[in-house]
C-alpha cells in the first residue's frame, strides 16, 4: 500500500507540474493576443487619420478651385461694368468673354421699373464653372433724373461643371453705389 501511495503522489506531482506549465502558456497566449489587438487598433487609428487627412486635402484643393471660379466670375462682371463699357445698362446685350473661357450670353430680367437683373455662366478650362448675377437698382429724384445706381454682383463658383455629389460651391459678392 505504501508503494501505491508513492505512485499516486508521483502522478499527482506530474499532473500538477503539467497544469502549471499549461496555465502559464495560456497566459502567454492571452498576453500575446492583447498586445496584437492593441497594435491592430493603433494601426487602424493611424490609417483612419491618414484617410481623413487625404480627404481634407482633396476638399481643400476642390474648394480652392471653386473659389477661383467665383473670383474669376466676379472679376469678369466688374470688368464689363466699367464706365467705358457700361455693359449692364444697355437694352441690347451680347456676349461676355473673360480670360480663356468661351463667350457666354447674358440674359436680362426686369424686376420692376428701377431694378434689372443680368446673369451669365462661365465655364473654365480646368472643369470649374461660375454663375454670375448682376443686380442694378436705380434711384431717381423727383424730376426723373438718376441720383444713384446700386450694383450688386454675386458670383457662385463650382469646382466642376456637373452637379455631382462631390460638387463644391463658393460665392463672392461685391456691392457698390455710383
Amino acid at each position: 500500500m505504501r508503494q501505491y501511495s508513492k505512485v499516486c503522489c508521483w502522478i499527482y506531482i506530474v499532473i500538477m507540474n503539467n497544469m502549471k506549465t499549461h496555465t502559464q502558456s495560456g497566459f502567454t497566449l492571452f498576453i500575446a493576443l492583447v498586445v496584437m489587438s492593441a497594435i491592430l487598433l493603433g494601426s487602424m487609428a493611424v490609417a483612419d487619420s491618414v484617410w481623413k487627412q487625404l480627404r481634407l486635402s482633396s476638399n481643400h484643393k476642390e474648394s480652392s478651385k471653386a473659389f477661383a471660379a467665383a473670383n474669376n466670375g466676379i472679376e469678369c462682371a466688374l470688368y464689363y461694368d466699367l464706365p467705358r463699357f457700361d455693359y449692364f445698362n444697355k437694352d441690347v446685350l451680347g456676349n461676355v468673354s473673360c480670360g480663356q473661357n468661351k463667350s457666354a450670353s447674358v440674359s436680362r430680367s426686369v424686376i420692376n421699373a428701377t431694378t434689372d437683373v443680368f446673369s451669365f455662366s462661365l465655364d473654365f478650362e480646368q472643369g470649374s464653372s461660375a454663375g454670375v448675377t448682376v443686380t442694378k437698382e436705380v434711384t431717381f429724384d423727383s424730376e426723373g433724373d438718376v441720383v444713384s445706381t446700386d450694383t450688386t454682383i454675386e458670383s457662385r463658383g463650382y469646382n466642376t461643371s456637373d452637379a455631382s455629389a462631390r460638387r463644391i460651391e463658393r460665392a463672392v459678392r461685391a456691392s457698390y453705389t455710383l
